[in-house]
C-alpha cells in the first residue's frame, strides 16, 4: 500500500513495534521507500523493555548514516522555507476523566518494565511525570519552531479529547489524552505573536480516526490498527 502513495517523506507518530524490534522495522521501511523518515515513540515501542532503553535506541538511530530521524530533544526540522516539523513522544497522563484502575487499565503497566510492581498512585505519578517532561521539552522547541509560518507537531497520544476505539468514558480518558501537552500547546499557539501561525498536530494511539480544529490548531488523529497503518498525505508549502 505505501509504495502506491505519492510522498517525499514519512512521519510516524509512534507504535512502530516493540522495544526489541522497532528499530529493525524502521530500517526495513526505509529500504522499501528510500525517503526520509521522521518518528516519535508510542507506548508499544516500550513494551518488553524500558522507557530509557527505547529512547536510547531511538537516539542512536540519529547517529547512523541513514535518513531516519528521531524527533526528540530540541529537534526542529526545516521542511520548506515556511514549514517545519517537531515532535514529542507523549503519554496519557491521567489528568482527564477519572482514574480508577479497577474499572479501566492498560497493558502498559504490565508490559513496560518501569511500571512493573507499582501501586496505582505510583503509576499515576510516573505517567504524569513522563508527560510533563515531554510537554516541557516540546514547549521550548515549539517557541523556536515559531520562526516558521506552519509548524507540524508529531506526537503519539492526542493532547485533546478524541474519539476512541472502545467508546470513550470518563475512566478511559486518563490513558487516551495528554492534557499536559495540550496545555503547553495552547499556551504557545494562542500567544499574540503566533496568532497568524498554523499548527498541525499529528497523533494516533486511539485507533479511531478523528479531526479536530481548535484556535489556530488542527489535530489529525490516525485511525491505524495493529498491522494495518493508516496513511494520510499532507501537502505543505
Amino acid at each position: 500500500m505505501i509504495e502506491k502513495t505519492a510522498f517525499d517523506r514519512i512521519i510516524i507518530t509512534g507504535d512502530i513495534a516493540e522495544a526489541h524490534s522497532f528499530a529493525r522495522h524502521l530500517y526495513n521501511l526505509y529500504d522499501r521507500v528510500k525517503v526520509p523518515i521522521y518518528f516519535v515513540l508510542g507506548n508499544h515501542d516500550f513494551y518488553k523493555g524500558s522507557i530509557a532503553d527505547s529512547i536510547k535506541q531511538a537516539m542512536e538511530i540519529n547517529n547512523y548514516p541513514i535518513d531516519i530521524h528521531y524527533l526528540g530533544y530540541d529537534t526542529v526540522v526545516k521542511l520548506t522555507s515556511k514549514t517545519c516539523l517537531i515532535g514529542a513522544n507523549g503519554w496519557g497522563d491521567c489528568r482527564s476523566g477519572t482514574v480508577d484502575l479497577s474499572r479501566f487499565d492498560v497493558n502498559d503497566h504490565n508490559r513496560i518494565s518501569d511500571f512493573l510492581g507499582m501501586m496505582p498512585n505510583q503509576i499515576i505519578g510516573l505517567r504524569q511525570r513522563l508527560a510533563e517532561e515531554e510537554a516541557d521539552r516540546l514547549k521550548k522547541t515549539l517557541w523556536s519552531a515559531c520562526a516558521f509560518d506552519h509548524i507540524i507537531i508529531a506526537t503519539h497520544v492526542p493532547p485533546i479529547h478524541a474519539k476512541q476505539r472502545n467508546n470513550a468514558t470518563e475512566y478511559s480518558y486518563p490513558f487516551y489524552c495528554n492534557a499536559a501537552l495540550g496545555a503547553e500547546l495552547t499556551t504557545v499557539t494562542v500567544h499574540k505573536d503566533n496568532s497568524n501561525k498554523r499548527f498541525t498536530v499529528l497523533c494516533g494511539h486511539t485507533h479511531v480516526g478523528d479531526y479536530v480544529e481548535k484556535y489556530n490548531m488542527e489535530f489529525h488523529i490516525s485511525g491505524s490498527n495493529y498491522n494495518n497503518p493508516e496513511l494520510e498525505v499532507i501537502e505543505v508549502k
